[in-house]
């Protein structure tokens, strides 16, 4: 659980760990969403952060009983990779580092595209990092070394300026029939 100590009061999510065999590969896989942006980025920075470093001190267990783990780490950080809570925090770094975890988003995230449309700019909250034995390693491998945004005709709504925007299930308290306000994000990995 992410436990903030210094706002007993204030509740986010769980991150799920979950465990699974691929050709006899163990895989971990964290499933996150952190904390809104809702108050300020400012504001609310040091609650990702927080849930950053939960995220880590986990990461780091596995990786100290296996420097060879393949590990996923997906979900809406409502952070962007090159932010502190990913970048500093977790030590998400770009493909081409060789650091210990990779950011997948982040080349798309450098070209300016993202997975969340705010205030007529796109923003990487939604992203994929992976230890670096799947970019380097020989039995599973991060197809391309890097993530991919997910944009399907159905999913798209084109708002009054002619952006292609994720078409939202609500808008304030009306539903309107629509599948989520972020793109999703994948990858495609090569199994031996």
């Amino acid at each position: 659980p992410v436990v903030f100590a210094d706002d007993p009061e204030f509740k986010t999510r769980d991150i799920l760990h979950v465990v699974g065999k691929v050709k006899n590969n163990t895989v971990h896989v964290f499933v996150n969403h952190w904390p809104s942006r809702i108050g300020g980025d400012e504001k609310t920075q040091p609650k990702r952060i927080l849930a950053a470093s939960v995220l880590k001190r986990k990461v780091d267990e596995v990786l100290a009983a296996d420097s060879k783990a393949h590990i996923v780490i997906m979900g809406d950080m409502n952070d962007e990779p090159a932010n502190v809570s990913l970048l500093e925090t977790l030590g998400a770094k770009s493909p081409e580092t060789g650091a210990k975890l990779v950011n997948l988003m982040m080349s798309d995230d450098r070209k300016g595209d993202g997975t969340y449309f705010f205030s007529g700019n796109w923003n990487m909250l939604d992203n994929i990092v992976v230890s670096g034995e799947m970019i380097n390693g020989k039995s599973i491998r991060v197809e391309n070394g890097k993530g991919e945004i997910y944009r399907s005709d159905w999913m798209i709504f084109t708002n009054k300026t002619g952006d292609k925007t994720p078409n939202r299930s609500y808008v304030g308290n009306k539903y309107t029939g629509g599948v989520s306000d972020h793109f999703p994000v994948y990858f495609k990995m090569k199994v031996k």
